[in-house]
């Protein structure tokens, strides 16, 4: 049963997960709310006293003030979420609990997964809907109907498009891959570290990106007419970032890979 997967088995196994910790799952989306509504409603207020001049332009400076504190809130409690995956086994009581349960090592791993990937989204989608929701109420109380009535999600959506979707090129798809590659780190991170993974993770990034940083500067300031020759066109430079987009992809491949060993291996250490 070591390495099989069964649906029963593992349906049920996300039955018990789930039950077991709801109260923490709770307490994490209370958290997130209120920093999600107290932010918009901060910003909300700031911007209040610069409406009476040109209310659409400042109602959308508003909302990309708040889409931007998102833009870097929800990578941050992404990366958090992924270094939680071994968060079973940070005790010696939960750590034997969890080995004992009648399940896969795949199944365990799957179910975890499953749980943080679709879990924290399922969680960040409504925490937003109830943050707008707590939003509208306080226009209405306040009276801001003037200023902050409008709706923020369809100027969220024709930001991105403008900016992403429509001006899409190897660089913005390289910068997504390579986000893509920094969180999954902190999957891997958290299947090495059982205790503050996430920020035993963040200062080995942080020490890997300083020295990667380091030899990256002392090769282009060595191969500086190298580098001018060969990267002078649009076309050189968008293969440039073509190769490093499936490098990374590759590598994040391998950190899922590297998950699923390590947490394999944490059943044979403590079994």
């Amino acid at each position: 049963m070591k390495d099989s997967f069964d649906m029963a088995r593992f349906a049920m196994l996300l039955k018990r997960d789930l039950w077991d910790n709801w109260k923490k799952n709770l307490w994490r989306f209370v958290g997130i709310y209120c920093i999600m509504t107290l932010i918009s409603i901060v910003l909300m207020w700031h911007a209040e006293n610069h409406f009476w001049v040109y209310p659409d332009h400042n109602f959308y400076n508003y909302v990309m003030k708040v889409f931007t504190f998102f833009a870097f809130l929800i990578p941050i409690l992404w990366c958090w979420a992924l270094s939680s995956v071994m968060s079973p086994m940070d005790t010696r009581e939960k750590r034997i609990r969890y080995l004992m349960l009648p399940a896969s090592r795949m199944e365990k791993f799957v179910s975890r997964l499953l749980i943080i990937v679709i879990g924290f989204w399922v969680m960040i989608t409504v925490a937003v809907l109830c943050m707008e929701l707590t939003r509208r109420l306080f226009v209405v109380l306040f009276d801001y109907r003037d200023c902050f009535s409008g709706n923020p999600f369809p100027v969220i959506v024709s930001h991105f498009s403008d900016n992403f979707l429509g001006g899409r090129n190897p660089l913005s798809v390289f910068l997504v891959i390579l986000l893509g590659w920094y969180s999954s780190c902190f999957l891997v991170g958290g299947n090495v570290w059982y205790h503050r993974p996430f920020l035993k993770t963040l200062l080995s990034l942080a020490a890997l990106s300083f020295v990667a940083g380091m030899i990256l500067v002392q090769l282009f300031r060595r191969n500086i007419d190298y580098v001018n020759e060969h990267l002078s066109t649009v076309e050189q430079v968008t293969t440039v970032f073509q190769v490093l987009s499936v490098i990374f992809v590759c590598l994040i491949l391998l950190n899922m890979y590297l998950s699923y060993r390590l947490f394999k291996r944490s059943h044979l250490m403590h079994s």
